[in-house]
């Protein structure tokens, strides 16, 4: 839930196939958010999240177990050209939050800054971080790039060689490949039918304390979704993880998973 792409993500259950021979098992990951407000100026929009989230899986070669709490903002603010239907905005995402990570049980306080850049025009194919139909057809893409700023500091740690504060610069790029339903395929919005995703992220230590210097670490991830409903929300997707990431207490590796995915929206009214 650091931006919201990943507010925007289902909760998972799933099953693995871990490439050292392991046995096969299932994995949870799920959170629970709340949307304190939703402000809009002009074209400016903030909302404010506080959320909770839970990752638990024992089956991969090195083993996740963690509990966040955080508190995220989403702010969006840039200019629409009506006679051109072009529209372009800054997207922001700053959070603040707190992992319990319970493999190494060591506490961790982070907080991060992402950024990016969305843009859509009626007059051209091009768009980022922003669905975009080929013509009238039923194909979709999208490209998603990111930048940002990480700080996380470890402290109450049961190896005192992990113990101590990390800066670090993150970049990602997210590109997505989508057919939309059958009966959808000539609307400009519809509900998907299969999605073929790759994603890579990248991090270098900008300046740590830490005894082991960290320096440069990767994510990659490709993954295919089959989405049986007439929503986005609910998906049977199989996947590839290569790599690691601290902020979700991922250790370098690399495993495959087949994942039921599944998202609740309740919409509480005044």
């Amino acid at each position: 839930m650091e931006t919201k792409d990943d507010k925007d993500k289902p909760a998972v259950f799933s099953l693995t196939w871990p490439k050292d021979g392991k046995a096969n098992s299932y994995l949870v990951n799920a959170g629970l958010g709340l949307n304190l407000n939703h402000i809009k100026k002009g074209k400016s929009i903030l909302d404010i999240t506080p959320s909770f989230v839970f990752n638990r899986n024992n089956q991969i070669k090195k083993e996740q177990h963690n509990y966040k709490s955080l508190v995220s903002v989403n702010w969006q603010f840039g200019k629409e050209d009506t006679s051109n239907h072009c529209h372009q905005y800054v997207l922001l995402f700053p959070t603040v939050q707190h992992m319990w990570n319970r493999i190494d049980t060591s506490r961790s306080f982070f907080t991060t800054l992402y950024g990016t850049w969305m843009y859509k025009s009626d007059n051209t194919l091009f768009a980022l971080n922003n669905y975009r139909n080929f013509g009238k057809s039923g194909l979709l893409y999208y490209i998603g790039p990111i930048v940002g700023l990480e700080y996380q500091d470890r402290y109450n740690v049961k190896n005192a060689s992990t113990k101590g504060s990390i800066t670090r610069f993150y970049w990602a790029m997210d590109v997505r490949l989508a057919i939309k339903r059958g009966n959808e395929a000539n609307q400009a919005l519809g509900f998907k039918r299969f999605e073929a995703a790759l994603s890579y992220a990248q991090r270098h230590e900008l300046g740590s304390n830490l005894p082991v210097k960290e320096g440069i670490i990767h994510l990659f991830k490709t993954e295919f979704s089959f989405f049986p409903a007439n929503t986005d929300d609910v998906s049977l997707a199989l996947s590839y993880n290569e790599g690691q990431d601290p902020i979700a207490a991922i250790e370098k590796q690399n495993f495959w998973q087949l994942a039921f995915k599944l998202k609740l929206t309740y919409l509480v009214k005044k």
